[in-house]
């Protein structure tokens, strides 16, 4: 083949009956894609190894099975559906490996989505190129969602956050609510995010130790995690150093809704008591009070974590 390459020439006579058959069939199905033989042999020599292509509505049905497997949060599964289907709009007759950088950064941008979604749909389409290829399907060279494809610049760097007075504010209104006290508190206080303490036991939280454990199975990382707050004499200059704990009004926040004598709207609008704030709560619950009760910081996204976060490092430097 090299010499006939140099050539331009092949002696057939040097082929037997079966390779002649084999060659007639190539040539066949060369014409039929419209790509030469000589292309063909490069593309399956770009996969190394036998070709096993995947047509894209199969690929979704795939990896969206193959994380479900991996027990991803029911919510990540989702954002990957959503992103997914927009994919298989577009591109829902093509296997995977026909994509191209080019179409796709001409799609991405014809949907006109907020520079997050724009991101998180080509990240997640890249991951599924990428999960593809990792099982061994034939999904081309290089991942055409990778830099041929146009990123959206975000405004993640800024970091919305309450000023002292309003720190105030949010924590007297929403200590003053069973529903909503200890995951505000777990918020501004402990640094847990707000999907997390939503689903926060009480059994998990013990103030004696002083510790709150935010356990694997509702972390986002899906390690537990141990917040601790300090309540050493010299707590300051420790955290200096060390500033993986909270401060002791951490402590003395969460003993407060932890103790607190409630009264609140039942079932029946019937008003009843509590002792202590309530854990566990239902995610649409904790949105009607959160409405309800925190008007000042609707519309404010991880506001009260972010609050936590920046007036940690501004006291602590850390």
């Amino acid at each position: 083949m090299e010499h006939a390459t140099k050539t331009q020439s092949l002696n057939l006579q040097t082929l037997s009956k079966a390779r002649l058959i084999e060659l007639g069939q190539c040539h066949e199905l060369s014409e039929k894609l419209g790509i030469s033989m000589p292309q063909i042999i490069q593309i399956a020599e770009m996969h190394k190894g036998p070709l096993k292509p995947i047509g894209l509505g199969e690929a979704i049905i795939l990896f969206i099975n193959g994380k479900t497997k991996e027990k991803k949060r029911e919510s990540t599964i989702k954002g990957y559906q959503t992103n997914l289907n927009r994919l298989q709009l577009a591109f829902g007759g093509k296997q995977i490996h026909e994509l191209r950088a080019a179409e796709l950064d001409i799609w991405i941008n014809s949907l006109t989505l907020a520079p997050k979604t724009h991101n998180d749909t080509l990240a997640t389409c890249s991951t599924m190129w990428t999960w593809l290829k990792e099982r061994k399907y034939s999904v081309g060279p290089d991942n055409p969602f990778g830099k041929g494809v146009g990123r959206q610049e975000t405004d993640d760097e800024y970091r919305d956050t309450l000023t002292i007075d309003d720190a105030k504010e949010v924590l007297t209104a929403a200590s003053e609510d069973p529903f909503l006290a200890g995951i505000v508190v777990l918020q501004m206080f402990w640094g847990v995010r707000v999907e997390e303490a939503q689903k926060m036991l009480r059994k998990w939280i013990k103030p004696e130790h002083p510790m709150v454990t935010v356990p694997s199975r509702i972390a986002k990382k899906r390690k537990n995690r141990y917040n601790q707050a300090n309540i050493s004499e010299d707590w300051k200059t420790q955290m200096m150093t060390n500033a993986m704990a909270g401060p002791p009004n951490a402590l003395a926040w969460l003993n407060y809704v932890l103790n607190k004598e409630y009264i609140y709207i039942g079932k029946g609008r019937r008003q009843e008591k509590c002792v202590g704030c309530f854990w566990n709560v239902n995610a649409s619950t904790y949105r009607n009070h959160k409405k309800k009760t925190l008007p000042m910081i609707t519309g404010r996204k991880n506001v009260m974590r972010h609050t936590f976060c920046t007036m940690h490092i501004h006291a602590f430097g850390n």
